[in-house]
Order: structure tokens, then sequence, then C-alpha cells
């Protein structure tokens, strides 16, 4: 999804209140943090927008992540479509193999709200990644069924 959503428009203008956040919970690893919270904002005009916020940290940078209530069921479909990938994909040969979805391509002229993906090492090791326009988290170990519960318990309130 093109970045910077809708939420994350609403999110950022001067004059936007936060009606109400709801934690969902997080996912940590020894690399990174993912901290989930339904949210849904005002802006100055009186519009409301609802969604997700993923707060991702690591040792060296913050970000954050907002998807509009819209975009997550393609959230949780790109999540399959990775897990699926993971399942039936062959060997790691080399040091690390990365597998992405194609609108984040970095050949892509868009810049992306959030970009998903999966790494697996040659010793099988397998983790996930969550990119945010300006960093990448780590979370080695991390199964994407565990960001995708998140994504469907945030789903759930609203």
């Amino acid at each position: 999804m093109p970045f910077p959503t809708s939420l994350g428009v609403a999110a950022s203008a001067e004059g936007a209140e936060a009606l109400w956040r709801r934690s969902i919970g997080s996912i940590e690893s020894a690399d990174a943090t993912a901290s989930v919270t339904a949210i849904a904002v005002s802006t100055r005009e009186g519009e409301q927008v609802r969604g997700v916020l993923i707060e991702l940290r690591n040792s060296t940078t913050n970000q954050q992540v907002f998807i509009t209530d819209t975009l997550l069921a393609s959230f949780q479909y790109e999540l399959r479509v990775l897990e699926r990938t993971r399942r039936l994909g062959p060997r790691c040969e080399s040091g690390l193999c990365v597998q992405g979805i194609a609108r984040c391509r970095p050949s892509q002229p868009v810049p992306q709200a959030y970009c998903p993906g999966l790494y697996r090492t040659k010793d099988a090791v397998d983790g996930f990644i969550l990119s945010a326009p300006d960093a990448s988290f780590l979370f080695p170990a991390v199964k994407l069924d565990a960001i995708e519960a998140l994504i469907v318990e945030s789903g759930r309130a609203f």
C-alpha cells in the first residue's frame, strides 16, 4: 500500500485527535519488537479514520506503520501467500534467502507503507521481516501466524 496510508495522513495531521486506542499485543524477538494497537483518529475537519498502528523498534530506530482498516484484509492475504511460499519453497542454499511481496520490489517507484517478508538461512532458520519506509525489522524464529493473529484481533476491535 502506498506510503503514507490515509490513516497515517490523518494521524499526523495538525489538530488530529485519537478517538480511541486499544492495545492488541506485541511480538518480541532478539532483534525487534512490534506493538499492535487498534486506533481511531479524527481530523480537524471531522473525518474519522480507523485501523491499526504497528510500532516497530529495534536497537537503532523506531518506526510507525499505519494500516487503514480497509487494508487489513490485503495485509492478511499477503501474509498467507508468504506462508504458503515458505512451506512450498525450496531450501535456502546460499547464506540468506529473502521472499517478499511484488508491490515491494526495489524496482517499484512508489514508496510502500509496509512490506512483509520472510527470510531463511541455509541452516533452516526462518524469520519474519516487516519493513517500514525507512527501516526493516527482523523477527528471527517468529512465524507469520503470530503477526496475523494480532492483525485479525485488531480487526475485531472495530
